[in-house]
């Protein structure tokens, strides 16, 4: 369950999670020690140390008290191996200090298990970014282990239109997420993803 002063990005794929987690992190106090909390093996793991970091539950919070199955994976130097950790238990989850950089890319109404009563827990503040699905799609088309090279970009799109990913398509997940906005105002945030791309700075500012 999602607790006051959580802090979730809640995108759907291609449309500007990582750079609005790297622009959250960076004004949380990435900016401190860039080289480390900032490093590219890290974008999806915690730092252990500093309680720092982006949490996506769907990779990271694990049922069973320890699954470390993928931690190797998360740098080539045993000393940040300690140090970050790609899975966490449900229970170590929950005790994290301070406030959590959550990122969802489910649709608001499948996110029952982050809300209270269907609605955003108050202290709550949810970065909901949309992008134009055209380039959305494209993005996804070249991701690394998507089809690009397999299948025609055409027959992708038509594929991508109609089925999506596989928590729900584009137009799906942004009407959920634009309905829930409509029910808690005060704690959804929409951005645009051409917008931050424009203006960096004054995205940054208006999360402040």
């Amino acid at each position: 369950v999602l607790r006051e002063r959580d802090i979730v990005i809640a995108t759907y794929p291609k449309c500007g999670t990582t750079l609005l987690e790297q622009i959250v992190l960076l004004s949380l106090g990435g900016y401190k020690d860039p080289e480390r909390l900032m490093h590219p093996k890290c974008k999806n793991v915690y730092h252990r140390r500093t309680n720092f970091g982006k949490i996506w539950p769907l990779l990271n919070v694990v049922a069973n008290e320890k699954d470390d199955r993928f931690d190797s994976e998360v740098a080539e130097d045993e000393e940040l191996d300690n140090e970050f950790s790609i899975t966490m238990s449900i229970q170590e989850f929950k005790n994290i200090k301070g406030r959590r950089v959550i990122k969802l890319h489910m649709p608001a109404d499948l996110c029952t298990f982050a809300l209270t009563n269907g609605l955003i827990p108050k202290g709550v503040k949810v970065i909901f970014c949309v992008r134009d699905p055209r380039d959305a799609v494209v993005s996804a088309y070249y991701h690394p282990g998507h089809p690009a090279g397999s299948w025609d970009f055409h027959a992708f799109a038509a594929f991508y239109s109609k089925f999506g990913f596989p928590w729900a398509t584009y137009s799906y997940h942004a009407r959920s997420w634009l309905d829930m906005m409509n029910k808690c105002p005060d704690a959804v945030i929409l951005l645009k993803y051409e917008d931050i791309i424009k203006d960096m700075e004054k995205t940054m500012l208006s999360l402040l």
